[in-house]
């Protein structure tokens, strides 16, 4: 079953059933003979599986191949190897190996490294180049850059010239100082210039999947560095910079861009927004109502907004960004602002009307709270206008 294919309203963590987990045991029987099916499925599937979310479930069954599995590693590893190309290819007819459900393996090569690092270190990190071509291994390598960071950043720079874009990416990837949902590497927070060779080689890379990462990578650094970022990106904009290199710092930006940066918006051409008027910001309601999580929007749980853009000056200004910032108020009853874009273009014309509807549905990841709440709209970083609406609870 791939991750992909999960009914609407079914859980991710269903996703891992008692049917794939029989699955895994029945291929793992194909490659060694020995395994023991019943063992590992009543040591996966015990008492707590039910009440376990997809992290939980993931690492059970890491764990249930770590311990029915064979104790010599490299006996191990054949075993995980035969089980990952039981599953073909797509293109071969085989239903292909899961990318998030397949998050085990590599999680299963950290966990029974973690016995021995300076014994499994190089077969381990062999093993996660190879099954990141599958499931990533960005959540796996993050404890062998805690134990070791140099010895663990100079083997990832030498993933950084593999043939295979998966490893190329895992090794920006992997180092994120603040990667979501992986534990943080302080390290890193406090000081990202050992990065810097890994993420240079990897700043011109042919996938586009790769230079994202190295974005995100900076991105994350760009939270407790602002500086540092904006100089590199600054650097890395002389002389004539590829469209694509653009692309990747512009991202790497995008929280300095929304913050208004002055540094970081001059990079893209982003003047002083001096002579640029916002007027005429309406509400077509003063009011909405908070929907239910995964409800159909309906006008009352809208935001209904327009402003004009008014330029005095005959003279093109140059690039706008214009965004907008909602101060929602937090559970405990104070406003924090988040801001959404709303467009980019050229300024030439002395008038421009914009308009957007924005949600106020629910979402697994934003829950509204009732209150008075603030829409501003920003000009290349700068506020220009702003107004008050009521949430109410619905």
């Amino acid at each position: 079953m791939s991750a992909t294919q999960i009914e609407t309203g079914k859980l991710l963590k269903d996703a891992y059933s008692p049917s794939f987990v029989r699955d895994v045991s029945a291929r793992l029987a194909g490659v060694t003979p020995d395994f023991d099916r019943v063992g590992f499925e009543e040591s996966v599937l015990d008492a707590a599986w039910p009440q376990l979310e997809f992290k939980g479930r993931m690492l059970q069954l890491a764990e249930g191949l770590g311990r029915w599995l064979p104790a010599d590693f490299t006996a191990a590893l054949a075993c995980v190897d035969g089980l990952v190309a039981s599953y073909g290819r797509p293109a071969s007819g085989g239903p292909g190996f899961d990318a998030l459900l397949g998050l085990y393996v590599p999680s299963f090569v950290e966990r029974r490294a973690a016995r021995d690092l300076e014994t499994h270190w190089d077969q381990a990190f062999e093993a996660l180049a190879r099954y990141t071509q599958h499931a990533s291994a960005e959540f796996a390598v993050r404890p062998f850059l805690i134990h070791d960071l140099e010895r663990g950043l100079a083997d990832m720079l030498a993933w950084t010239q593999s043939p295979n874009e998966h490893v190329r990416r895992l090794a920006s990837e992997g180092c994120r100082p603040r990667l979501p949902w992986a534990m943080s590497l302080p390290a890193l927070k406090r000081d990202p210039h050992p990065l810097l060779a890994l993420l240079t080689a990897l700043r011109d890379d042919p996938s586009e999947y790769v230079r994202r990462s190295v974005a995100n990578n900076l991105g994350d650094i760009a939270k407790d560095h602002p500086d540092w970022v904006v100089e590199l990106a600054t650097k890395w904009l002389q002389g004539a910079p590829s469209l694509e290199r653009q692309r990747l710092v512009r991202h790497a930006l995008r929280t300095r861009l929304k913050h208004g940066d002055a540094r970081a918006l001059a990079l893209f051409g982003y003047r002083d927004p001096v002579a640029i008027e916002v007027g005429e910001l309406n509400l077509a309601r003063d009011r909405a109502c908070i929907g239910p999580l995964r409800a159909k929007p309906t006008p009352e749980n809208q935001l209904e907004f327009a402003f004009t853009l008014t330029h005095a000056k005959r003279a093109p200004l140059g690039r706008l960004r214009v965004e907008y910032a909602i101060y929602f108020v937090k559970a405990n009853g104070k406003q924090r602002p988040k801001i959404f874009k709303l467009a980019e273009f050229e300024c030439s014309a002395a008038h421009r009307t914009i308009t957007r509807t924005h949600s106020l549905i629910d979402l697994s990841t934003r829950r509204h709270h009732p209150g008075r709440h603030v829409l501003a709209i920003h000009v290349n970083g700068v506020e220009r206008a702003r107004t008050e609406f009521d949430v109410l609870a619905r």
